[in-house]
């Protein structure tokens, strides 16, 4: 049975605990028009991008990593492990 729990968005310590509680989804209920919320919304972005981009390279699927991969300059442009990752995907075809 799934958890869900709707509450303020939560700090790293929280997303450890929820884990071990077995809430495997947290639903992100940010407003980019708050600056304190946007920065976490695009936090969230660089987190997928950053997770499901080696994911798909491992998994062979190189041209969904290199797709995935290629939006992180646009959202953090100082990542440079998300743009090795895409350098290394893209070297890989």
């Amino acid at each position: 049975m799934a958890r869900i729990i709707i509450g303020p968005y939560p700090a790293e310590s929280d997303f450890r605990l929820l884990k071990q509680n077995n809430v495997g989804l947290v639903v992100s209920l940010l407003d980019p028009a708050i600056p304190y919320e946007a920065t976490l919304l695009e936090r969230e972005k660089v987190d997928a991008l950053g997770g499901l981009g080696p994911t798909y390279y491992r998994a062979g699927r190189r041209d969904d990593a290199i797709r995935r991969l290629s939006e992180a300059p646009a959202i953090t442009p100082g990542n440079h492990e998300l743009r090795d990752a895409l350098a290394r995907a893209e070297a890989s075809k």
